[in-house]
């Protein structure tokens, strides 16, 4: 099962404690009122500074909500550009994939 992606901002970092805290209310989560702790280790891409956007996948823990898995970027623009890449890197290889298959039939 495909865990549900949620977007959200950095609204604190300390750098010198590989930690901060997101926005609550992330898109995709509107019923969080409390907000998300993200650790240094749970970031797959992209460099943590406050204000930035980040997408990831909630784990409720004791202390409350924490993201995981997840994906730093700057802008909104550089998250629609690496979602369209990874659109377009899947596009490819099924493309291949296809063609593959088929120079396979013909060459029986």
């Amino acid at each position: 099962m495909k865990k549900q992606k949620v977007v959200s901002r950095i609204t604190v970092w300390f750098p010198e404690r590989r930690y901060g805290f997101l926005a609550a209310g992330g898109i995709g989560d509107e019923e969080n009122t409390t907000g998300y702790f993200l650790h240094q280790q749970d970031i797959i891409v992209g460099i943590p500074l406050k204000g930035s956007i980040v997408r990831f996948e909630v784990v409720v823990r004791t202390k409350g909500s924490s993201a995981i898995n997840a994906e730093i970027f700057q802008s909104r623009q550089e998250m629609e550009r690496a979602d369209a890449g990874a659109a377009l890197n899947t596009l490819v290889k099924s493309t291949a994939s296809t063609a593959d298959a088929s120079s396979a039939e013909v060459s029986k």
